[in-house]
């Protein structure tokens, strides 16, 4: 059920808990500026449709999770960075005008709502109000703009490698689910939690973290190629087609004696004798840039030979 966030002030909230002069450093900060330039832009009446107008649990602040997200991408956090900082940052609950009690969202509840305001043109034009907005309070002319390349580069993701392996993974394993769920159950139990049920989770982590997972994902698009290689039906999905392009770019296979990245046995597979594990085919992530890399199949390193 949609419930609008009251707009009244509550005497708990973290900027009337703090001493006089602690409270007047923050109004001199960029928190003070969000509270009263950028918060009052957020129409929360764009997600009324989104909800059961008579029915079900009230849905939590809008305001509070679009402004949670404005800042998250402000200052480039993961999810848990994102949510530690709601926690126990005091500007941060001064900005969003809450409580410490209210300084507190579930992971899940963080994602669902980045989902819904994604999914149509919410966002679009959540992020024009807020723009006109400040336009009109910065007293700025937009008559003239000036058009560059950065323009084009502003409306690109940039992933990093693993946001790159997650997501081609992730769109191949969604076609699996919508046009062939007997396919998708056939790889097994370990994909769809990982990467379906759990959206955006596994690509979503500090860089040292990153390294350990990236070896588990280059895993698993290995386990997938090979899993349809010989499908023609799959073969002819665009989605796998980049998952192919992507692991030919990524990806190396190595002999098991040479010095990979990592180790380990090729797709979950028993591993046998000695000698045989000797000669298996493993995966060794190249040592290049995604970003840097080139597109197409002609900025990819070759494979060594086998």
């Amino acid at each position: 059920m949609f419930r609008p966030t009251s707009p009244q002030h509550c005497l708990f909230e973290s900027r009337f808990l703090v001493p006089p002069e602690k409270r007047a450093r923050l109004e001199k900060s960029w928190a003070h500026v969000f509270l009263t330039k950028v918060l009052p832009l957020i129409d929360e009446e764009l997600y009324r449709d989104a909800f059961d107008a008579k029915t079900g649990r009230p849905n939590q602040s809008i305001r509070l999770l679009t402004g949670v997200h404005l800042l998250k991408e402000w200052y480039d956090l993961t999810d848990e960075e994102t949510l530690e900082q709601l926690e126990y940052n005091l500007p941060w609950q001064y900005a969003l005008a809450i409580t410490p009690e209210e300084a507190h969202l579930p992971r899940k509840t963080l994602h669902n709502h980045r989902v819904r305001t994604l999914k149509d043109d919410r966002a679009r034009k959540m992020f024009e109000r807020v723009t006109r907005g400040l336009v009109e309070v910065d007293g700025l002319n937009v008559s003239r703009q000036r058009l560059d390349s950065t323009h084009v580069i502003s409306n690109m993701a940039v992933l990093t490698r693993l946001g790159l392996l997650v997501e081609t993974l992730t769109k191949l394993l969604k076609a699996l689910a919508r046009r062939a769920p007997e396919k998708l159950a056939g790889l097994g139990g370990t994909l769809r939690p990982r990467y379906l049920e759990r959206e955006g989770y596994f690509a979503d982590v500090k860089k040292e973290q990153a390294r350990r997972r990236l070896p588990v994902v280059a895993q698993d698009l290995h386990r997938v190629v090979l899993a349809f290689e010989d499908d023609e039906d799959v073969r002819a999905w665009e989605s796998f087609g980049l998952v192919r392009w992507v692991f030919e770019e990524q990806v190396e296979l190595v002999e098991e004696d040479a010095p990979p990245r990592w180790r380990g046995a090729p797709c979950g597979r028993p591993r046998g004798s000695r000698s045989e594990r000797r000669n298996e085919v493993i995966g060794e992530l190249r040592n290049t840039n995604p970003a840097t890399n080139g597109s197409g199949a002609a900025g990819a390193q070759r494979r060594r030979p086998l």
